[in-house]
């Protein structure tokens, strides 16, 4: 009996693995860039004590780089603390440069002999600001890579996890009557965990963010945290969606059984599949549709390069099957349906390969459908895997 492939699993792994330690990294990077700033922020906010100070200097410095202009507003100012007289330059606390109209409309608010009031640290005398910090680049810091992050997990759910993971149904479960369990990709359980996960993950990092800034900055937000909070509350309707609509599907159906006949189908062999649909609540069910999709994998392993490729080829006998029509859906008597698919003796040689492939793999997948009310209300994938190799793919040999 062949074995599982695992040249390619491996390969997606390794490289799945690489990509994710480094984006990994960058984010954590950017997490923590934001705390510090966040932190820096809300200790000048706690911390720092009034001070009036005079203002003796204004004037706009212009620096040079790279051929280009950037001018920078300057200033120059005293303040006294415990009878000490203190001398100062800094605005928000590091150094902006910008247009020249920009640094002028600073220094407006500021001009030459003007009495203003600053900030300076306590254990720091010589520490000082005119403007205490409230930006909001700091939260975006947090948000965006959490936003990132929820991307990636869902990515990795819905794409690299059935590829890199173990090959599902390659040894179906067996059933007092000899036939074989198949497992959906994801059950609707399993779907309400993830997209309520993601739902409260990121309605706790909005929660922290936007209820910690608006409550420091006050009335001086900035308008770029106005429209961030508008961005995150649309990104929140779209795991809060996921999560009614699998709550919905789960307060009406209960996971499908699917069993097939044969754990490892031969060529030339008929498929069975039965399938078994029970209810939580009386529900009028217009079909409940198998289909089956096959296709075949030519696979490329180079033991130099460590890198693979696939070919791809549709094999188009295989299609869809209504197993229920227009019936009324009870909760005391499950729907079920059967349905046989007749796999050729056969299949048509494939072209020669430039490389020889290290596997041939003929791969096919149930879609299983409950349409209802006019529309399809519930979709599982039942992914199912027959490897066979041919070492001079001129022609394919299945292995028994």
């Amino acid at each position: 009996m062949p074995q599982p492939v695992t040249d390619r699993r491996v390969l997606i792994k390794r490289t799945a693995r690489i990509v994710l330690i480094g984006v990994a990294v960058v984010l954590l990077l950017m997490v923590a860039g934001g705390i510090y700033g966040i932190a820096r922020q809300w200790r000048v906010d706690h911390t720092y004590q009034a001070v009036p100070a005079k203002i003796t200097l204004a004037r706009i410095r212009t620096i040079s780089s790279n051929g280009f202009l950037y001018y920078q507003p300057n200033l120059t100012y005293q303040y006294a603390v415990a009878g000490k007289l203190y001398t100062a330059h800094a605005i928000h606390g590091h150094q902006r440069v910008g247009t020249r109209p920009w640094a002028a409309a600073i220094l407006h608010h500021y001009p030459p002999g003007a009495e203003v009031q600053a900030w300076y640290d306590p254990a720091h005398p010589h520490t000082v600001l005119l403007v205490r910090p409230f930006s909001f680049a700091f939260y975006l810091m947090v948000l965006v890579p959490v936003m990132i992050a929820l991307v990636v997990a869902w990515a990795w759910r819905t794409v690299l996890a059935p590829l890199a993971g173990p090959i599902l149904n390659m040894n179906p479960q067996p059933t007092a009557d000899g036939w074989f369990v198949l497992q959906p990709r994801h059950t609707i359980g399993g779907q309400i965990k993830f997209w309520i996960l993601v739902l409260l993950t990121w309605l706790a990092a909005m929660a922290l963010a936007f209820g910690q800034y608006f409550v420091m900055a006050g009335r001086h937000y900035q308008s770029l945290a106005v429209a961030g909070l508008v961005v995150g509350v649309l990104f929140a309707l779209v795991p809060l969606a996921m999560s009614l609509r699998w709550l919905w599907i789960f307060g009406r159906l209960l996971e499908p059984v699917i069993t097939i006949n044969k754990a490892r189908p031969k060529m030339g062999q008929t498929v069975e599949v039965r399938v078994a649909q029970r209810f939580r609540r009386n529900l009028p069910v217009e079909q409940i549709v198998l289909e089956m999709s096959c296709h075949r994998q030519a696979l490329f392993v180079s033991d130099l390069l460590r890198s693979g490729s696939q070919l791809v080829e549709d094999i188009p006998w295989l299609s869809a099957q209504s197993l229920v029509a227009s019936t009324m859906a009870t909760v005391e008597n499950p729907l079920a349906g059967s349905a046989a698919y007749e796999l050729p003796a056969s299949l048509e040689p494939i072209p020669k390969f430039k490389i020889r492939p290290a596997r041939i793999m003929l791969r096919w997948q149930g879609r299983l459908s409950v349409v209802a009310g006019g529309r399809r209300i519930h979709q599982a994938i039942y992914p199912f895997t027959v490897e066979f190799s041919a070492p001079r793919p001129t022609a394919v040999a299945v292995e028994t």
